[in-house]
């Protein structure tokens, strides 16, 4: 008892009590002379200690700063219990009293009711692995009546690590923390009421109804685990992770963007890992080269620079920064591509820049805003020589009129030619406008990837999303007045 007293002593001076008749009151007079006699008070005593202090023979007092400073003492005490070991006064110093003042804080934050299950995921069948980890994260950040995250109660014994002295206190207080007694009890009540508020009316609930009558948290998150989580679950889930794998590819963004086909791979990795058959970065780095397919020079030259005696991760960045070079527009917005190929059928023209789709349509009326501000100053001014050539009035009549063709000239006899011919060249017309204006499009932003250097930027003209489509294309227009040669096409 006496060896406890002074290491108590010892403690009580780093909380700044140095003077001999306030230790003794409170080892004394209020019998806090062992690490058990702290630990059976409450944190709510010492402000009756205060009281106490107060009317002391020697009266001295307990302000709010010192009552922190024995609760940070006390909560000391109770995390080497927590660890599994012994305290010592050597051990707490002034460094270790400011880390658990602020260890104390965050534990009486955390126990403010009004702050649990404010977060975490709805149970969703087909995805577990979200389910798992978010319910571990939300209730990691929760603690339990006995000062532990209240997420130890989720913890698989089978997975139980080595613990050393190098062990962090977070891991030795979570594998530490008793599955019984008072504040077991209570917290796995808590879990029960949170595991049931998002399985109620899903799949889940079959398996975790039997546990309602006794609020087993814990009992119900082994079900959930098992079914799940288990050994035949994870099984199948590794075999589909590895069959995606085999079938992954990627080769352009505007088809399937480089950050999805990175984002399936680190998830399939990751169920891999969950099964306890993780692959090296070396093996993680080949197949994501492998799966690539592009012949863009530029590219397949960063690729190979990240071959070998890189991470993953590394490789991944580094993939997707070459990426972003070659398609700078790719991921505007959502939108798919700078520009892509011109699509054609029997009764329309379009093309695509940045994702807005550029047809008869939205060429003749005014584009919403959000759409033009997407569109560089070059192809507004295309969309303006267009206008300014009668493209967009003509289009459709043009359009028209050639179907008439193709169907008369496979009915009528060769005495119609002259008619038909009329007709034919009209539609010629609108053929050789809408190439045209394609053509200059293509010739300004097809080959962006290996001339993008020393070119005119194709970032969308911020500044002249007020104006509508045909003054943006007025001086193109001007000087194209006659639309180019009819020799040539561009």
């Amino acid at each position: 008892m006496a060896n406890n007293r002074a290491q108590i002593n010892t403690c009580l001076t780093v909380c700044g009590f140095s003077v001999v008749g306030q230790r003794n009151f409170l080892t004394q007079t209020e019998a806090l002379d062992s690490w058990a006699a702290f630990m059976a008070i409450d944190y709510t005593d010492f402000s009756g200690i205060s009281k106490n202090a107060f009317r002391h023979a020697t009266p001295f007092s307990l302000g709010v700063l010192k009552q922190k400073r024995l609760s940070a003492l006390k909560f000391w005490i109770e995390d080497a219990a927590r660890m599994n070991e012994i305290p010592t006064a050597a051990a707490f110093t002034p460094l270790v009293l400011a880390e658990y003042i602020e260890l104390y804080d965050a534990f009486v934050k955390a126990k403010v009711a009004s702050v649990e299950f404010v977060v975490g995921p709805q149970f969703d069948s087909d995805n577990w692995v979200v389910f798992e980890t978010g319910t571990e994260e939300c209730l990691s950040d929760i603690q339990s009546h006995n000062g532990v995250p209240l997420s130890y109660l989720l913890r698989d014994n089978t997975n139980r690590p080595v613990l050393t002295v190098l062990s962090d206190r977070d891991t030795k207080i979570f594998w530490h923390a008793p599955l019984t007694g008072t504040a077991f009890a209570h917290d796995n009540k808590r879990v029960w009421a949170y595991l049931a508020a998002r399985c109620n009316s899903t799949p889940a609930w079959s398996h975790i109804k039997m546990f309602q009558r006794a609020k087993n948290g814990r009992r119900a998150w082994l079900a959930l685990s098992t079914f799940y989580g288990g050994t035949a679950e994870n099984a199948r889930k590794m075999m589909v992770a590895r069959a995606a794998l085999d079938e992954l590819t990627w080769s352009n963004e505007s088809s399937f963007k480089f950050s999805d086909y990175a984002t399936q791979l680190v998830d399939h990795y990751e169920t891999l890992e969950r099964g306890r058959q993780p692959k090296s970065d070396e093996e993680k780095v080949i197949k994501l080269l492998k799966g690539m397919n592009s012949s863009d020079s530029f590219l397949r030259t960063r690729m190979e620079m990240n071959r070998t005696g890189i991470t993953f991760d590394k490789a991944i960045v580094n993939i997707s920064t070459a990426i972003a070079q070659i398609f700078p527009l790719a991921n505007v917005k959502g939108r798919k591509a700078i520009v892509s190929q011109v699509g054609s059928g029997a009764t329309s023209f379009s093309t695509h820049c940045n994702g807005v789709e550029l047809t008869a349509a939205n060429w003749t009326k005014r584009m919403n805003n959000e759409d033009y501000k997407c569109i560089p100053s070059q192809v507004k001014r295309l969309i303006g020589f267009a206008k300014a050539n009668g493209y967009t009035d003509k289009l459709l009549s043009f359009q028209d009129a050639k179907n008439q063709n193709r169907n008369r000239s496979q009915e009528e006899n060769k005495d119609n030619k002259r008619g038909i011919s009329q007709v034919s060249q009209a539609s010629e017309d609108a053929e050789e406008m809408m190439e045209r204006v394609i053509s200059k499009i293509e010739q300004k932003y097809a080959k962006h990837d290996t001339s993008s250097a020393g070119s005119d930027s194709v970032a969308p003209d911020m500044n002249s999303s007020s104006k509508s489509n045909a003054n943006a294309g007025s001086t193109f227009g001007k000087q194209n007045a006659t639309g180019g040669s009819r020799g040539g096409r561009g």
